[in-house]
């Protein structure tokens, strides 16, 4: 199948989706601040901080302030790692809130500075990933933002509503006006496959569905979830569903989610996410409305970070619509064009 890749290279941040025909089906996003956190791909020298073997593994300094978690070598040929030695590593699952990223053995270091040796791009990921089976496009991506949501309504009546936790993912499904319980779970259980891959999401995963006595009902549910993550690129494994009709499943995660990287703790949107959606709203109206005087009203909030200094978002924009905009404090986020 010939996939597309759509990427949009804002002010502040590049958000890249991937299509397969007309279908959303992967969402990515990198961020101007965020250039020295461990990524998938990337490849560091460290320095072993530590050798934990009831973990089997060692904690690595990345370079202040990143550390990671190398898994030992299972080689019988691989050098015995001890603490304070230089090593090369590669990164196979980003650290985020609190977590170190997970990373691979390459080889022995060199030299006494720890860092950053070679970072993968996404698009170069993905070209890895597809080959030639995809093209890239650049365009604007206007619906990242909308991907999100907490609650989704399911076809036929009834909704999910999709929680990250502390401890796992939990995927809880209503019945709310479908005809029945099983037509509700059918629905959720073809959806369940797409958002987690759009998203990004992964680890543990509890899925509440409604109740399901029939024993037939029950395997075509699990059966439907099979089929729905056959096309997914990383690796998902499903239990056999509970007697309390709940369905247990792992998904390989080695990124964030998109969740994560967008939304606050509370599950509403972050700061600095309003902020490259104001800088988004803002280069759109200068877009649309070429000479005019542009004025963006944001939040106190927003004003702040945009202020911090993190992005030096005036001049990139200046670059792309001239110097004919100006930010105020309001109470809500809009653009004002004045001819």
């Amino acid at each position: 199948m010939k996939r597309r890749a759509v990427i949009d290279k804002g002010v502040g941040e590049t958000r890249i989706v991937v299509f397969e025909g007309r279908k959303p089906v992967e969402f990515y996003l990198e961020r101007a601040w965020e250039t020295d956190r461990p990524k998938t791909g990337d490849m560091f020298q460290g320095r072993i901080i530590s050798v934990d073997r009831n973990l089997g593994g060692a904690f690595v300094d990345l370079g202040a302030p990143h550390t990671g978690f190398l898994k030992l070598p299972a080689s019988p040929d691989a050098p015995k790692l001890t603490g304070g030695q230089a090593v090369c590593v590669s990164v196979t699952r980003e650290g985020f809130r609190g977590k170190a990223a997970v990373l691979d053995y390459v080889g022995i270091g060199k030299g006494d500075m720890n860092g950053l040796i070679s970072r993968t791009r996404i698009e170069d990921r993905l070209k890895a990933r597809f080959k030639d089976d995809i093209i890239f496009d650049y365009a604007a991506v206007t619906h990242l933002y909308e991907a999100c949501e907490p609650v989704i309504a399911l076809p036929g009546g009834g909704d999910m509503a999709i929680e990250q936790t502390r401890a796992l993912l939990a995927i809880d499904v209503d019945r709310g006006t479908a005809r029945n319980g099983f037509d509700a779970a059918k629905a959720a259980a073809e959806l369940i496959p797409a958002q987690l891959r759009l998203r990004g999401m992964g680890g543990l995963i509890v899925v509440d569905f409604p109740n399901l006595w029939q024993k037939k009902h029950r395997e075509q549910i699990i059966e439907t979830l099979q089929n729905g993550f056959k096309t997914d690129p990383h690796i998902v494994k499903i239990a056999p569903m509970s007697r309390f009709g709940t369905v247990e499943l792992t998904r390989q995660k080695p990124m964030p989610s998109l969740d994560e990287r967008i939304l606050d703790k509370s599950g509403a949107l972050s700061i600095p996410s309003q902020s490259m959606m104001a800088l988004q709203m803002l280069e759109r109206a200068g877009r649309t409305s070429p000479g005019a005087r542009l004025i963006l009203s944001v939040p106190e909030t927003v004003r702040d970070w945009l202020d911090s200094g993190l992005v030096d978002w005036r001049h990139e924009m200046s670059k792309r619509l001239g110097r004919r905009f100006s930010l105020e404090t309001g109470y809500h986020m809009d653009v004002k064009a004045d001819r």
